[in-house]
């Protein structure tokens, strides 16, 4: 039996990149459900950053997308374009993302990747967390984080 308080609610599916306002308001609900539910724990809202990497003409070689949660960054995407690995440019933007976790006084870095890109974390003094085996279909998925104190 449908609920009948939902007959004009209307739900669509879009393709593509909703854009950061559909984004913006996502979070704002979910912040402040946190904020009601975890008044001592939630004192700030998160913050959207984003690292750009571009040659000396300017064209676009990669970047990172950082959300901060209170005392933790949270890397989204990190990504350099092929020619550009490899040189130790990825291991220089993980080391400005903690150096803008630290003006955030953040203690902790997390991000999720699938296994190619691991060892790549590891040697940047990142530990193995969780791991989520065929996701994507043939690949395994995993979650990592460093301490930063």
């Amino acid at each position: 039996m449908e609920d009948e308080s939902f007959e004009t609610i209307q739900m669509s599916w879009h393709e593509g990149d909703p854009g950061n306002s559909f984004q913006s308001k996502l979070q704002r609900i979910i912040n402040k459900y946190l904020h009601q539910a975890y008044p001592e724990k939630t004192n700030q809202e998160t913050k959207k950053l984003t690292l750009h990497v571009t040659d000396e003409e300017g064209a676009f070689m990669g970047g990172a997308v950082i959300l901060i949660h209170q005392n933790w960054v949270e890397i989204v995407l990190l990504a350099l374009v092929r020619k550009m690995r490899g040189l130790g440019l990825g291991r220089r933007m993980l080391e400005m993302i903690e150096e803008k976790a630290h003006e955030f006084g953040c203690k902790r870095i997390r991000t999720e990747t699938c296994e190619i890109n691991v060892g790549f974390y590891q040697r940047c003094g990142y530990k193995m967390g969780e791991k989520l085996e065929d996701y994507p279909p043939g690949l395994n998925y995993f979650w990592l984080h460093k301490d930063l104190e």
